[in-house]
């Protein structure tokens, strides 16, 4: 094997194991966005969700906590957006 097809190789499965670490990524900044909820900080707890959802756009837990970010912090247009998302992609609330 050359050496310009084992960096192909090597290239093709390092892009599997960031492909495989995605779901514990986004789970990871959900954990995040959920932490900085309870302590009221929206901000970052907007842009962990986002993140989130940056990592699985289909990631429906990630849309519903930014929308109660959203909500707490009066931005109901957001808020609805991403209640509607969410509930689009199956989230039902406990």
């Amino acid at each position: 094997m050359n050496i310009h097809a084992f960096w192909l190789v090597l290239l093709g499965f390092s892009s599997l194991a960031v492909g495989a670490a995605k779901p514990e990524l986004a789970a990871e900044s959900l954990k995040k966005g959920n932490a900085w909820l309870d302590k009221g900080e929206f901000d970052s707890a907007i842009a962990a969700f986002t993140e989130a959802i940056r990592i699985k756009p289909r990631f429906a837990q990630a849309y519903s906590g930014r929308g109660s970010c959203y909500r707490m912090k009066g931005e109901k247009v957001k808020a609805e957006e991403d209640f509607a998302r969410a509930k689009k992609l199956g989230y039902k609330p406990k």
